[in-house]
């Protein structure tokens, strides 16, 4: 993604650690790898906005069929719960974007997924570890509860080398 737009998807795993957002490079599979991204807290229930590792604070609780969206108006970052502007982020975004997330809980799902703004075609997920993509949903069905896994979403073009990001 270049320019406005934005990933989202729907809470329904409340008890599950998710890191979901946007990222640029997938050098491993934890939180610090998702630039800007939004951690359901399955510990305090609280939503956490992260940016490339970093805490930027608690934004507030979340629970089953929230919404959650983070995405770039007018070159700026923001995190959204179900439309509701949670933060805006003072780093600036580098593109292309792409969706990135990490699963840390046995059973976390990220349902519903979407991404909008300035794509490719043919959606496909790439980078994944341990998790389970059919569609528009990512599922972690096994592994060490704590280590994370991971995908990304990405949108490439027929004929187009598929490593670059688009």
């Amino acid at each position: 993604m270049s320019g406005d737009g934005y990933a989202e998807y729907t809470v329904t795993t409340p008890g599950a650690d998710i890191v979901f957002g946007l990222g640029g490079n997938n050098t491993e599979s934890s939180l610090t790898d998702v630039e800007w991204g939004l951690l359901a807290n399955s510990a305090t229930g609280e939503l956490e906005v992260y940016e490339s590792g970093v805490s930027r604070g608690g934004v507030g609780g979340y629970a089953a069929g929230d919404r959650l969206r983070v995405g770039v108006e007018a070159g700026e970052v923001k995190y959204y719960r179900n439309g509701v502007l949670l933060y805006t982020s003072t780093v600036p975004p580098t593109y292309p974007l792409l969706v990135d997330a990490s699963l840390y809980s046995t059973g976390a799902t990220i349902v519903d997924a979407v991404f909008r703004g300035n794509l490719a075609d043919n959606v496909r997920w790439a980078a994944t570890v341990n998790v389970t993509a059919t569609g528009n949903t990512l599922t972690r069905p096994s592994g060490t509860a704590g280590t994370p896994e991971r995908s990304r979403r990405r949108r490439s073009c027929p004929g187009t080398d598929t490593r670059s990001r688009r």
